[in-house]
């Protein structure tokens, strides 16, 4: 798999290639990326998406405008995010994230649309095969099949080695990743003979959760991918000390 950062190059080119190709007969022309959030804060592809644009002579002031959204956390704003991009006329979108890319392709079936994040694309229906995704999504998956449930999984067995009950803490949103998700990590845990409590989160109450995980004499904690638990990581990682819980985090 790729380093993030050579990721980030090759979508910034493959996004403006077309552009660029018609920046050959108008040099003045100003390009609009649109970035969609399902949180408040961006993640890695925040600041160097520009860094690397800007590699490639797009500059945002001067060529290049980007037109960020944000929806923190609350994944019922992810529509109307998508449909005030495509307001603003954006030449192409980033989104990020399952819930984000659904709603840019609710949105449009024309507009391109780069997709980014620890999915799988071709089990949540986005596109139909990897190799010629077709339609108006494209874009940056972090794992060659899936998600990487299974790797960080195993990884937190090789911390903690002895550990054979582990707690999953879910989101408790309905959503096609999560279940995908919590499907890879229980596959793992049977493999390396480890005993997966899967909890959800209610209510935002993440006291209650822990108490929970706690009780059920859990050995380490294992955090799902979630736009949720992003936006709420300070407490999620707090209260994992408190209770002294080896953890592993997207």
């Amino acid at each position: 798999m790729m380093r993030r950062r050579h990721c980030i190059v090759l979508a910034a080119s493959g996004l403006l290639a077309p552009l660029r190709r018609a920046g050959a007969q108008g040099a003045e022309r100003v390009y609009r990326v649109g970035m969609l959030w399902p949180t408040a804060r961006p993640p890695v592809i925040g600041p160097s998406l520009p860094k690397a644009l800007g590699e490639l002579g797009y500059v945002e002031g001067r060529n290049l405008i980007i037109e960020r959204r944000y929806a923190d956390g609350d994944l019922e704003r992810l529509p109307a995010l998508a449909r005030e991009l495509l307001t603003a006329k954006v030449d192409v979108v980033i989104a990020v994230g399952t819930s984000a890319v659904r709603a840019c392709k609710e949105a449009s079936t024309t507009l391109p649309i780069i997709l980014f994040g620890n999915l799988d694309p071709v089990a949540l229906g986005l596109v139909p095969n990897l190799a010629r995704p077709g339609g108006n999504v494209t874009g940056v998956v972090f794992a060659p099949d899936g998600t990487l449930a299974g790797k960080q999984l195993e990884l937190l067995k090789s911390v903690v080695p002895r550990a054979t009950r582990m707690a999953y803490l879910a989101p408790s949103d309905a959503n096609p990743a999560n279940n995908l998700q919590a499907r890879e990590a229980r596959d793992a845990a049977a493999v390396l003979g480890i005993e997966l409590v899967v909890v959800a989160l209610q209510g935002g109450d993440y006291a209650q959760a822990f108490a929970v995980i706690v009780a059920q004499r859990a050995q380490a904690l294992f955090v799902a991918a979630s736009p949720r638990f992003e936006t709420d990581r300070k407490q999620i990682i707090e209260l994992a000390a408190k209770h002294r819980l080896p953890a592993i985090y997207e």
